[in-house]
């Protein structure tokens, strides 16, 4: 009966791109010839030749091979041919799948021609074998291939497969990078405004108003599978100024993969990159890099009105007692306004047992940053560029010492607040484990301490950085000054003015001192922090 069954052939053909370095033994040319004078020989039926050029046999994520399966699932073909096993996958637990389940369940047959394989006889007893030996064929080029790349990226070559928006491939194995003139003036436009506290989303809608293309436009690989030409978006000009490229460095090995044979990506712990500093030209100078990342802290978790913009302080406040940052509330005066005022985090989240309010009103504090700003910036206005820079540096030495040890002891309270959240969520875990806690309750309280956990390291990277930072005097005095001098005429606090000029704003408790509400109120500016 079986040799007057009519087949209706599907060939299926696969090169991935390990495969191609075997030469024309496997090239889907070779592999459409053999096959295709197969089924002439045989009088068999063909229907289609499904293709899949450059993927891995890793996975059955393909889309011929996943098209000729549901074909073979509505009886549209009824043989697949394949030159071997390899050409259909190299994971042998999923081939098994379909060759002992699925095809026989769907009448089916599968004839991997230069192994042998026809399922429609009973001795294919060496498939098992044959499939165990793609399978380790794959896991080794795995090997090799991360082994290549990880040699590259200790040898501080560029290993992406495109050169980052702003730079371009050059050299003779095309993983140097040089700065590409034709756009780089973007990229340092892109930090420029993040620095001035503008938003990702901002910065996108910027750059499109003014029809300006984004990466995958400007490299031209966006045509695969749309026409319309793609636009900025906040994540696109978020992976920018986020990326070490910009001043120098190459970072590494940010990801791998889950297994090979899976195409998942898993983030990688910092200490597991791979971080080589200086490798190429640097299109943004260090300082902008620095704004940039303080932005980003202030900005981690700002409280929003409604229309999503973050309030005048967010992120610059820092309770004097606690280190907390200090929140925005909102709140209707007896009048019926609204008005804004912070308070210590902590103690929004603790309570008085926590910390203490640290209140102030936006209104109040905005109008003593200004008169404060404005006094500092009509003296430097009096006085030539380098005077300005003399009269700051000897007003940093004054306070420098002081500065220096309360960061010092800011750092050491927070790296006590880190280890005793370690031992906190180390004892949650034991309390889920042996059933005290519910799990719901432990997520929720897991979720609160790693919130915490993540401000807290955010913070003693800021407070490190300040230690570790050389005083490098009357050039961090010049640059203060130089973004200083743009708001020379401002008569209102701005966001982009707070977040440009100030690096943090310390707020004491509210004392009574002969009968009269007393505040200390402490701003460190960029790059000189405070000045007396």
């Amino acid at each position: 009966m079986r040799k007057h069954q009519q087949y209706n052939v599907g060939i299926y053909e696969r090169l991935s791109r390990e495969d191609e370095r075997e030469g024309d033994s496997v090239s889907i040319q070779t592999q459409d010839q053999i096959l295709r004078k197969h089924v002439l020989e045989q009088g068999w039926n063909l229907i289609e030749v499904y293709v899949d050029d450059g993927y891995t046999g890793g996975n059955f994520k393909r889309p011929a091979l996943e098209r000729m399966i549901q074909d073979a699932k509505s009886g549209r073909i009824n043989l697949i041919l394949v030159k071997d096993l390899s050409r259909f996958g190299r994971n042998y637990i999923e081939i098994g799948q379909y060759t002992d389940y699925l095809f026989p369940s769907i009448g089916c047959r599968f004839v991997a021609l230069h192994d042998g394989v026809d399922t429609i006889r009973d001795d294919n007893e060496i498939m098992p074998f044959k499939n165990l030996f793609n399978e380790y064929y794959l896991r080794d080029c795995s090997k090799k291939a991360k082994s290549a790349k990880r040699s590259m990226a200790e040898r501080g070559k560029y290993i992406g497969s495109y050169a980052p928006y702003g730079y371009k491939l050059s050299g003779d194995d095309q993983r140097t990078l040089l700065i590409d003139d034709a756009v780089a003036s973007v990229v340092q436009r892109i930090f420029r405004l993040r620095g001035q506290g503008i938003g990702a989303r901002s910065i996108a809608s910027v750059l499109n108003s003014e029809a300006i293309l984004p990466p995958s436009a400007y490299r031209g690989v966006y045509t695969r599978g749309r026409s319309e030409v793609p636009k900025w978006n906040g994540n696109t000009v978020a992976a920018i100024y986020s990326n070490e490229v910009y001043i120098g460095n190459l970072v590494s090995r940010k990801t791998e993969t889950l297994s090979y044979k899976s195409n998942i990506r898993l983030d990688r712990d910092e200490e597991e990159m791979v971080r080589f500093e200086k490798t190429h030209a640097p299109l943004i100078e260090n300082g902008l890099w620095e704004a940039c990342a303080r932005v980003a802290a202030r900005n981690s978790r700002p409280r929003s009105t409604k229309s999503k913009e973050s309030r005048l302080f967010s992120g610059l406040l820092y309770c004097a007692d606690c280190g907390y940052v200090l929140t925005s509330q909102a709140d209707v005066a007896k009048s019926g306004n609204k008005y804004f005022y912070y308070r210590c985090g902590r103690y929004s989240s603790g309570g008085k047992g926590a910390c203490t309010a640290h209140g102030i009103s936006e209104r109040i504090l905005s109008g003593l940053v200004l008169d404060e700003l404005q006094a500092q910036l009509a003296q430097s206005s009096e006085l030539s560029d380098d005077e300005v820079a003399q009269v700051i540096v000897k007003s940093r030495k004054r306070t420098a010492e002081k500065s220096m040890a309360a960061d010092q002891e800011q750092a050491r309270t927070l790296r006590y607040r880190l280890e005793e959240l370690d031992k906190i969520m180390c004892s949650l875990y034991e309390d889920k484990a042996l059933g005290r806690i519910p799990e719901q309750s432990y997520f929720t309280m897991l979720d609160k301490y790693r919130e915490e956990q993540q401000q807290k390291k955010e913070q003693l990277r800021q407070v490190d950085a300040r230690i570790a930072q050389a005083d490098n005097g009357e050039e961090n005095a010049s640059r203060f000054f130089g973004l200083a001098k743009q708001f020379l005429h401002a008569e209102i606090l701005t966001r982009e003015m707070a977040c440009s000029l100030i690096d943090k704003i310390v707020v004491g408790e509210k004392t009574l001192i002969d009968g009269q509400k007393s505040q200390d109120i402490n701003i460190y500016y960029q790059f000189v922090g405070r000045i007396t």
